[in-house]
Order: C-alpha cells, then sequence, then structure tokens
C-alpha cells in the first residue's frame, strides 16, 4: 500500500510546479501524471520478480483450469461493483470535461485536490468492506459449513442481562 502512494504524491507535488512553475498549463498537469506515473514502478520493480515467494498465500499445485461455474458465480458478484465504478468514472469524466472549461488554474486545484482527497480516503477503504473479508470467513448458511468447518459467520456476543 506504501508504494502505491508513490505516484499520486509525486502527482500532486508535480501539478503545481509544471502547471504554474514552469508556466505549462493543462499540458503541465499531462506533463505531471506521465512522470509520476513513470516514477511509480521502479520501487515496485526492486522488490524483484520473486516477491510473490515472500507471500502467504498458498501457491497452486499443478495447471490451473478454469471452471465455468466458479467463473459465473465471479462475473454475478463483480457485476454490480464494475458497474458502479463505470458510473463513477463516467461522471468523473464529465466533470472534468465541465471544470475544464473554467481553465488551467481550476483544473489543476481541483485535480490537487482530488488527488490528496484519494491520498487521505485510500487507507480507510480496507475497513469500509465486510468483515467476512478480513477475517477470512464466508457469509455461509448455517446448512452449509464455511472455511475451518464453521457454520455461517460468527455472531456477536450479547451481553447477559
Amino acid at each position: 500500500m506504501r508504494l502505491s502512494a508513490i505516484a499520486p504524491l509525486v502527482n500532486a507535488v508535480l501539478d503545481p510546479l509544471f502547471i504554474f512553475g514552469f508556466d505549462l498549463g493543462v499540458a503541465g498537469a499531462a506533463w505531471a501524471t506521465v512522470v509520476a506515473t513513470a516514477v511509480a514502478p521502479p520501487p515496485r520493480l526492486a522488490r524483484g520478480p520473486l516477491a510473490l515467494d515472500r507471500s502467504i498465500l498458498p501457491r497452486p499445485v499443478g495447471p490451473l483450469r478454469l471452471d465455468a461455474a466458479i467463473l459465473r458465480r465471479i462475473a454475478f458478484i463483480g457485476f454490480p461493483g464494475t458497474l458502479e465504478h463505470l458510473v463513477r468514472n463516467i461522471a468523473s469524466f464529465a466533470l472534468v470535461k465541465l471544470i475544464a472549461g473554467f481553465g488551467a488554474a481550476v483544473l489543476s486545484a481541483y485535480t490537487t485536490a482530488m488527488v490528496l482527497l484519494m491520498m487521505l480516503i485510500f487507507p480507510g477503504w480496507p475497513s469500509a468492506r465486510p468483515p467476512p473479508a478480513w477475517w477470512g470467513r464466508t457469509s455461509a448458511p448455517a446448512s452449509r459449513p464455511g472455511p475451518g468447518g464453521r457454520r455461517g459467520p460468527r455472531q456477536p456476543s450479547t451481553p447477559a442481562s
């Protein structure tokens, strides 16, 4: 997660510098984004191609095969989130198109504010996800055991009355 913050940080610093310092306007915002995107991968690559070997995730044994039922379930679960992000991106593009009409300074201020906002929101995203994803449990019904033989999600205990 810390490595993912590199590009937005660099972009937040370079946007005002390129736009106002070098007087490049909207082209400066574009160049700042290009530079920030180019600066981000090297620290990730420096971890080495074997960085996944240090993962706590189990490695698959044997060749991977596609299971149509699982792919359908993934598509069914992922479609609403995909649609939400698609609508959000289209709205963002429309908003940037609208703001661009007010000039480079306004567009730069908006872009910088959005980058800073995302940097503040990003660390909180995991806490907005469902707790079973944190705990490695599923919301299996009581009739079907979940991981570790548990039946359904653990219910919070209530204080004795």
